[in-house]
């Protein structure tokens, strides 16, 4: 049998802070260098200026690592001064590795993490909107436990 007991208030802040650190996670591989880009563009507009750190894992596609690398070397492609841009060639082309590297070895320390395919479209605020409507359900549960 077993027991679930309610969390205690105290161990919560009242009121999480808005503006709280992100990570995102795009996994890509057989994207031709236009989509990937896209993407990642698209990632990084949805951010709405949120502190955050974006981890493209390129696995097993050296060209496509290498071409990505290039095109976001330069300073201009920062959507903000908060966003960390981070390219990732993984040789082994495997999602599931891929996925336990990123959460074992790379992932940092974040309130939220979003996970991304690298031929998703993202809508403007996207991230805010879903990360907003998250907090409110955590928060309406943590209010019922009061």
């Amino acid at each position: 049998m077993a027991v679930s007991l309610p969390l205690k208030t105290s161990q919560v802040p009242p009121e999480a802070p808005r503006d709280f650190r992100w990570s995102v996670a795009v996994f890509t591989s057989r994207e031709d260098v236009a989509a990937a880009v896209i993407t990642i563009d698209a990632v990084q507009a949805a951010l709405d200026s949120h502190e955050a750190i974006i981890d493209v894992l390129v696995n097993g596609n050296d060209g496509l690592a290498s071409a990505l690398a290039s095109r976001y070397r330069a300073p201009h492609h920062a959507a903000s001064p908060l966003t960390t841009l981070r390219i990732w060639r993984l040789p082994i082309h495997d999602k599931a590795l891929t996925w336990n590297v990123f959460i074992h070895s790379i992932a940092p320390d974040a309130d939220v993490v979003f996970f991304v395919d690298g031929y998703a479209g993202v809508a403007p605020s996207a991230l805010t909107r879903l990360a907003d409507r998250l907090r409110s359900l955590r928060d309406d549960r943590l209010h019922r436990v009061r």
